[in-house]
């Protein structure tokens, strides 16, 4: 149908009179008709909106058993502005909220005595949400300071490096610690010092089996990070089947195959041209580290046998700073210190049925490395070699759980001299390599390192059994173990050069080798410590059998509260030196005049200390009664799992490490050669003839050697410079090991019927106290967990450990002590009035007119003394006897002093020992390893721990972790003690950070 044409005109027509009669703005009609619309218009899109389908959310609450929860209080919030929803699930353990608009919302489940469920719900439009959850019922858990770091967190914690110890760090009252800061065995591995203790001391487990270094302490092995699923740090109030140690433990799981072929395969890179911070000094030294490995698992037999193998290897190429003070800026450099690691693991894994477990497990480590152990240039080289293997199974029979685990563990050692930037074949003179060190210390030392040649071997057997048992409210758990360790190998400190010591006294001159000799330690040349052979060597060979049993009971008195208490057996069998008698006076070597024995028909070691109440003498008491008891709770207050109140009290023991039987057993044995060193003490200003170094002798004493190659120790190699002296000492070591090995075949030289004295710094003995006990502590702990909001937990507890009876040497002799000055029946301190007679004979004759006796006399004739002798110095009385015995006679007993006039009957040599010859100037020093160290730690843990799960910006969670330690450590011992790493020890402020975050599609 046609449309008129003047419709359109007519429209228009009418629009201009509106226009017109409005003087050009819109009418009121205009106006009116518009809102009409608007709100019409308004009206139709907000009823179809109204209209549109919203979402819900829907859920079923049930307990671990699958039966439903009534009564739990269901708070529902939405992320934007929604009104919050309260709910309550009925007698079916169900809820439903109704309608909501589409969005995220957080879902908390709260019910008496079930922990607390936070969770995440997004609702779409036109759909129902699934709200179920399954609660837990509240477990308070147990008073033991744990903390876990889970499989998936271990491969995205912020840490440098890939040992698996590093994940370790966050934790509070917990140091990641470099070994080569600990001990000279422990280059190229990492320790967790764990609060007080360094890292040698806490307790290393890997699949149920340890891995401790039974002679000098720390791991036996580096774990890869990628093959680790799961590491756990106990850091107090210790589970009642944990080991020997007081400090913690660091508890290492294996991974395993899953279903389906997995794995992984990674390469790192890093030098200094990335960040690498200056060295010491400001050097600008090379730096390269290359890490590659990987991973793969998978099913051998589906759902029944499971496959898991890692492999990583480190090679690292660094070049560290030496920097010398004034005057031997010349000196300043740096050394080669390369580091190579393998690690890998090997894992087989068997589900025979839903209640039985059983695995295999192979790993291997080997490291070696250059370093120096502080001493600059002093260097030497450490190889690691370290084979394990480890078979578990896991049974559940009923209301028993059984774990068996079985662990072969062989490890090697070896510390080898290596030349450094300044060693040579004839370096300083000396016939083999020597570089010097400690410029720093205020003296300057010369020498190959003090650590090489050096090696150990440990082998150990070990089988172990864990069990439970739910009885009602308690959980019994109970379980023993027997671990047969074997240690062998050889140590001769100084064995390649001897170590030359020279003071810097202020010197401006830039040669080192124009100082003069200060004093000399000269190595026997033999290396073992005990009878037994081992590993294919004649001697050096320990054994200990390791029995330990344990049982303890987990009671749920309520819901909310738990109660653990419990009790460990330890028995070490072969730490001690158990195993050898007392020594009589008649094992005394038969050379030696009836005028100097100490004693006759009674036990020897007794004529140390005439004190009363101190028998040395008895034999090494076998420590069989070590039990552990510890008691502890857990409480829940709020009976929802967000808080929980913790504390316990227990008694924890410590590993006595073999290297203390390394001093006491040479010193009992009649027979044999053993390790042993000596020492060139000089002073200056002496006369000749009065500085000696002793030699063993077969037919008695040890026989003094006052002079070498013609030269006079006092006043020819004493106090000359130590380039030219070198070779004089080297000839004097050499005559040495030779007079060791001429005594050796009669009888042990450092047997203390030999000696008459134990002496670590002279000879390196030192016998255990027949009171010698087991290293324990006492530890209480109490604190607090909670969760603050959802994935925020915050803990804080503090720890309160103290330790007893760890040994220290102490001379029980006291020799040099100033309240026993030697004095005769008359009272007269006849050793006193020979060292000044002798002096004053050397030094000023026309001083001594009448034989000295106390009082004005001596008074006199040491006045004459100071105004006729240019220089006079203490020294000049020191050297014939005015001293300690210690420093007089090495130790020795006065007998071998000054030479004993010969009379009839004998004259006493206690006359012409040292003037602080001890309790008992027959015998010299008597140093003892003794029960009697204490020290406390006191320290506060505070953690907080975020984790967030759900997506924001572009990542879909992350982590941040927040730990602080105030702690303080005081050990009561009458000498300050020095630590070369950093520690709680040190550090009583600790804080430590680390934020993590997880990429979307990572």
């Amino acid at each position: 149908m046609a449309i008129p044409a003047c419709s359109g005109v007519g429209r228009r027509k009418r629009l201009s009179k509106l226009r017109a009669s409005g003087g050009g703005q819109p009418s009121l009609t205009l106006v009116f008709i518009s809102l009409i619309l608007f709100t019409v218009l308004s009206g139709t899109i907000g009823f179809a909106q109204d209209e549109l389908p919203k979402g819900s959310i829907e859920g079923t609450v049930i307990d671990s058993s699958g039966a439903p929860v009534a009564g739990a209080k269901v708070a529902i919030n939405s992320i934007s502005a929604e009104v919050p929803v309260a709910l309550t699930t009925d007698k079916d353990g169900k809820y439903s909220t109704g309608p909501l608009n589409a969005g995220s919302y957080t879902i908390l489940i709260e019910v008496k005595d079930f922990k607390s469920n936070r969770f995440f719900v997004t609702v779409r439009n036109g759909q129902t949400s699934n709200g179920d959850r399954k609660l837990v019922r509240v477990d308070p858990g147990t008073p033991t300071l744990l903390s876990k770091v889970a499989p998936e967190r271990i491969a995205e914690l912020p840490i440098d490096g890939r040992d698996v110890l590093n994940t370790a760090q966050f934790e509070p009252g917990v140091l990641i610690e470099d070994g080569q800061s600990l001990d000279a065995t422990k280059t190229g591995n990492f320790a967790l010092s764990i609060h007080k203790e360094s890292g040698l001391d806490s307790l290393y487990i890997l699949d149920g089996v340890q891995l401790n270094d039974e002679t000098r302490g720390g791991t036996t092995e580096n774990v890869a990070l990628s093959s680790t699923s799961e590491i756990a740090i106990s850091r107090a109030m210790l589970n009642v089947s944990t080991g020997p140690t007081s400090a913690g433990t660091v508890n290492l799981t294996t991974g395993s195959g899953g279903t389906g072929l997995h794995g992984e395969a990674f390469g790192l890179f890093r030098d200094k041209s990335i960040g690498f911070a200056r060295q010491p000094g400001g050097k600008d030294l090379p730096f390269r580290r290359e890490d590659f490995g990987g991973r793969l698992g998978g099913a051998l037999i589906k759902d029944k046998v499971f496959f898991f193998l890692d492999a990583e290897h480190v090679i690292q190429d660094a070049n560290r700073a030496v920097v010398m003070p004034s005057p031997f800026q010349a000196f300043s450099g740096s050394f080669s210190s390369p580091f190579r690691n393998t690690s890998a693991i090997g894992k087989l894994d068997w589900q025979a049925s839903s209640k039985t477990r059983a695995f295999y497990r192979f790993a291997y480590n080997w490291n070696k490395s250059v370093d120096n152990f502080g001493d600059d240039y002093s260097l030497y080289q450490n190889r690691n070699n370290s084979p394990s293997h480890a078979v578990g199974v896991d049974l559940t029979r009923g209301k028993y759980i059984h774990s068996l685990r079985f662990g072969f563990l062989r490890y090697h050692n070896s510390l080898l001299d290596t030349v450094g930037p300044f060693g040579g074949t004839s370096a300083f003179g000396l016939p083999a390599n020597i570089q010097f060190s400690d410029l720093a210390g205020g003296q300057v030392q010369f020498g190959g390192s003090p650590f090489a040649p050096q090696e150990t071997f440990q082998e150990n057997t070990e089988f172990r059994y864990d069990g439970s048992r739910r009885a009602g409210q308690h959980t019994l758990r109970f379980g023993a173990s027997v671990n047969r360790i074997n240690v062998g190998g050889y140590e001769k400190r100084f064995g390649v050069v001897p170590q030359l010591t020279t003071a810097l006294a202020g010197g401006t001159d830039p040669n080192p080798l124009d100082y003069p000799l200060l004093f000399a330690t000269l190595s026997n040349g033999q290396g073992f410590s005990t009878e037994k052979s081992a590993f294919g060597f004649s001697h050096g060979g320990q054994t200990d059998n390791r029995l330990q049993g344990y049982i303890g009971d987990s009671w749920k008195m309520f819901p909310n509260l738990t109660i653990t208490a419990g009790v460990h057996y330890l028995r070490d069998t072969g730490r001690v030196d158990s195993d050898l008698g007392e020594i009589p006076c008649s094992a005394a070597n038969p050379g030696i005049p009836s005028n100097v024995l100490p004693c006759s028909g009674r036990n020897l070691l007794d004529q140390f200390s005439n004190l009363p109440g101190i028998a040395l003498g008895r034999p090494v008491r076998q420590p069989n009664y070590d039990f552990g008891p510890q008691l502890g709770f857990a409480w829940d207050p709020f009976h929802n799992g967000r808080t929980v109140f913790r504390a316990g009290a227990g008694v924890f023991y410590d590993n006595s490490l073999f290297s203390n039987m390394r001093l006491d057993r040479p010193a009992r044995l009649s027979q044999g050669l053993y390790s042993g060193t000596n020492v060139l003490t000089c002073a200056p200003g002496a006369a000749a003839g009065t500085v000696a170094v002793y030699f063993p002798n077969a037919g008695g004493l040890p026989t003094a050697v006052r002079s070498i190659n013609g030269h006079d120790l006092a006043t020819q190699v004493c106090g000359a410079p130590v380039g030219s002296a070198a070779s004089d000492v080297a000839a004097l070591q050499a005559d040495y090991q030779a007079a060791v090995a001429a005594a050796g075949s009669s009888g042990n030289p450092n047997f203390v019927g030999n000696t008459l004295s134990l002496s670590v710094p002279v000879s390196g003995m030192a016998a255990f106290d027949p009171n010698y006990r087991t290293p324990r502590s006492y530890q209480i702990s109490f604190g607090m967990q909670r969760e603050l909001w959802g994935g925020g937990v915050f803990t804080i507890d503090y720890v309160r450990n103290m330790s007893q009876r760890f040994g220290l040497i102490a001379d029980q002799n006291h020799v040099g002590d100033s309240r026993y000055l030697y004095v005769d029946a008359n009272g007269i301190p006849t050793a006193a009035l020979n060292a000044i007679t002798n002096t004053i004979v050397q030094k000023a004759p026309s001083c001594l007119t009448t034989p000295l006796a106390p009082g004005a006399i001596v008074q006199n004739a040491v006045s004459c003394y100071i105004s006729s002798v240019p220089n006079a110095n203490i020294n000049d009385f020191a050297v014939n006897g005015l001293d300690s015995g210690v420093a007089f006679l090495k130790g020795l007993p006065a007998s071998i002093g000054v030479q004993v006039p010969a009379s009839n009957p004998p004259l006493d040599p206690r006359n012409f020992g040292a003037a602080f010859a001890g309790v008992n100037a027959l015998v010299g020093q008597g140093e003892f390893q003794s029960s009697i160290g204490q020290a406390v730690y006191n320290g506060v843990h505070i953690a907080l721990k975020q984790s967030v799960e759900h997506q924001f910006f572009i990542f879909r969670g992350g982590d941040v972790l927040l730990s602080y330690t105030y702690s303080k450590f005081v050990r009561r011992v009458p000498w300050p003690m020095t630590f070369r790493h950093p520690s709680a020890i040190k550090c009583r402020l600790l804080w430590i950070a680390g934020i993590n975050f997880r990429r979307v599609g990572a």
